[in-house]
């Protein structure tokens, strides 16, 4: 009985440890709290804390630096496992992966989005096209991850919004590898499609749309 005690309290810790990461309360690189200090805050023993950090060290969502303290290394376990995983796949199987993701992201986002979801999308777009008219580089692929990921967010899932994040920094198309300027344009169009798309719910003509630059990332695999 006393063990099943243990345990159980240190599955809330390791809850509660997770919960404080996942909601921004200790953002990745920074050290958490002494135990001393967690455990008082919990109202549990050392051990018990000590067992929860060493579990969340162990998938990756915290660091311990011997001498320095404990540290986030990641604000989501599916990130930290997937991420090794894609190190060992070939691209052309991630390129597939991500396809498949944001094109059921968008089916599900022509069901369920919100008005401000549409907002969000259309601003990005709009940071989008600024960025290319004025040659910035870095501000043109931050804007365009921001538009993909606000598409998959709109399908308000948290498991494909986690893999795609995760996706997204494995498996990019940038746009200075694209030699072909009208297929540039033909992505811009279908990029403002998708958003047209959801915003009327119509999902043959979003899924048709994003398709358009989502086969340029599969052919560049």
């Amino acid at each position: 009985m006393a063990r099943l005690v243990r345990l159980l309290m240190t599955e809330q810790a390791v809850s509660w440890l997770r919960s404080q990461v996942s909601e921004g309360m200790w953002p990745i690189g920074t050290r958490i709290p002494p135990e001393a200090d967690l455990a008082e805050e919990l109202g549990v023993a050392r051990n018990t804390i000590r067992e929860a950090v060493r579990a969340l060290t162990h998938t990756g969502v915290l660091e311990v630096r011997r001498g320095f303290g404990t540290f986030v290394r990641s604000d989501s376990e599916v990130d930290v496992v997937f991420a090794r995983r894609l190190l060992q796949a070939k691209f052309a199987d991630a390129a597939d992966l991500r396809r498949a993701i944001e094109v059921e992201a968008t089916r599900l986002a022509c069901v369920r989005r919100t008005s401000e979801d549409i907002d969000h999308m259309r601003a990005s777009l709009q940071r989008r096209t600024e960025s290319d008219r004025d040659g910035n580089q870095a501000g043109f692929q931050d804007a365009d991850y921001q538009f993909h990921r606000m598409v998959v967010h709109s399908a308000h899932n948290t498991l494909l919004d986690e893999l795609f994040h995760c996706l997204a920094s494995q498996v990019k198309a940038p746009i200075d590898e694209i030699a072909d300027k009208p297929s540039v344009e033909r992505r811009d169009q279908a990029h403002a499609e998708v958003v047209e798309a959801i915003a009327l719910r119509d999902e043959t003509r979003a899924i048709r749309a994003a398709l358009v630059h989502l086969d340029v990332i599969v052919k560049q695999a």
